[in-house]
């Protein structure tokens, strides 16, 4: 059975695709799978453009209302910026099933449409289809855009009659939605269930109290540089967003020593945005000597960015340096 988090972009969605066209369908060699493999590698936009077209010979022999086929379509149109393309696929779909249904909910989550997404998803709890895990993070996704703490109430219970709340994934979600719904205390509860929380748990739940206005309850428990080192069974691990997020809490709880050793320690080049969140805790908490340090690695990677000077003018300026302020 093919799952939904196998419906990806890019080489994997299409070389789907082709598996499709060559397992038995009369249409396989008319539509021409190679059409479909030549996608792989290519930008979005060019792909778009070229799956259009195998999309549109595929309906030329009214295979595209196909589940599977469709499943795949609807994926690579929203991944690719194309949701009202998705929506028409979705809607030739003549028998639906637990993918079909999870990638146009995915799909309008990921789009920005959290209002419509939580509808669909109710509407195909409704008609009884049955929810899997890859459903439940796709309506949490959801809820998390949409940041209402009722739905994900609902969310929730669904998920724990259908025996999900252990699964990490899930629960990274529902810690996630309950943050940006403005409940850090549940958040909490939920984060503390984990029985091993990788990364993505501590960075959301970090995330919730930060928003709260409490940056510190989470790292009583395990200090922020260990949280990101937890990876989990999925094989998750932390990105810039995850090391920009623990920077920012980091800033607000005024950390800035170590929100600087955070940046230091990203896997990959820290970027303008990493120090620029330094800069502007330093500039709260009116730190010179650490914004000073900030400011240098941010014109070594954004020389022409004006924030970053004005972040230290202002600094400078609230610390009563009006020389240094000058030299600018």
């Amino acid at each position: 059975m093919v799952k939904a988090e196998s419906l990806g972009t890019g080489a994997a969605l299409l070389s789907s695709i082709q598996e499709w066209l060559r397992h038995g369908r009369q249409c396989g060699e008319r539509i021409g799978g190679h059409a479909c493999s030549s996608l792989a590698g290519k930008t979005d936009e060019e792909a778009l453009e070229k799956a259009v077209g195998i999309h549109a010979r595929a309906a030329s022999f009214e295979f595209d209302s196909d589940t599977f086929l469709a499943s795949a379509l609807v994926s690579f149109y929203a991944k690719c910026g194309s949701i009202r393309d998705a929506w028409k696929v979705f809607q030739k779909v003549r028998l639906h099933d637990a993918v079909s249904w999870t990638v146009m909910i995915l799909g309008l989550a990921e789009s920005g449409q959290g209002v419509l997404s939580l509808q669909l998803f109710h509407r195909m709890r409704a008609q009884g289809y049955k929810t899997d895990a890859p459903t439940f993070v796709a309506a949490l996704k959801a809820s998390s855009s949409v940041g209402a703490l009722e739905p994900l109430k609902g969310i929730q219970a669904d998920i724990s009659r259908c025996g999900l709340e252990d699964d990490p994934v899930v629960a990274n979600g529902v810690v996630d939605g309950y943050g940006k719904a403005g409940a850090a205390a549940k958040a909490q509860l939920v984060f503390e269930s984990l029985e091993k929380p990788d990364a993505v748990a501590w960075t959301s739940v970090i995330a919730a109290h930060s928003r709260d206005g409490d940056t510190r309850m989470p790292w009583r428990a395990c200090p922020p540089s260990e949280a990101l080192l937890q990876g989990d069974e999925y094989g998750v691990r932390p990105g810039a967003e995850h090391y920009h997020c623990m920077v920012d809490a980091l800033g607000r709880a005024n950390e800035l020593e170590e929100a600087v050793e955070m940046v230091e320690a990203m896997p990959c080049e820290a970027s303008g945005v990493a120090w620029r969140t330094v800069l502007g805790a330093c500039k709260k908490w009116k730190n010179a000597a650490v914004g000073r340090l900030a400011f240098d690695r941010l014109v070594e990677v954004e020389a022409r960015h004006e924030a970053g000077y004005l972040l230290m003018e202002a600094i400078y300026a609230s610390s009563g340096m009006r020389e240094e302020q000058a030299q600018v």
